[in-house]
């Protein structure tokens, strides 16, 4: 996998690729939860330097109607994505043991351009 390809994991399904060319970002979602998340998830990024910005956005794609949460990564070329999702992973799973899913998207140029628009950065190396 590169940086490049747009992938998309489901936590609590099987990781799978979406069509992710049309992906339409939506805005960042609000709340204590989605507040907590972010920290969390930013002090796990601190130790990891291939993860340079991270968005949290609700995010449509071309095969679904409803709005999904979506983790957005923007990382250096060449990073282990593989590793990224595992430990993501790991910690999502710990705090919400529930059924909840999250995807991960690990932007294109293109792809973080659009994110920017609707929200910030929650996290930067």
């Amino acid at each position: 996998m590169t940086i490049k390809q747009a992938l998309s994991w489901i936590i609590y399904k099987k990781p799978r690729q979406r069509d992710l060319q049309l992906v339409t970002f939506l805005a960042e979602p609000e709340g204590d939860a989605d507040s907590r998340f972010k920290t969390e998830f930013c002090q796990l990024f601190e130790g990891h330097e291939p993860v340079r910005k991270a968005y949290l956005t609700l995010a449509r794609y071309a095969e679904t109607a409803v709005p999904r949460q979506t983790l957005c990564l923007s990382c250096i070329r060449d990073a282990d994505e593989n590793e990224i999702v595992r430990q993501i992973c790991a910690l999502f799973r710990k705090k919400f043991k529930k059924s909840p899913s999250l995807d991960i998207l690990f932007l294109t140029d293109f792809q973080e351009v659009q994110v920017h628009k609707v929200c910030e950065p929650f996290c930067t190396r």
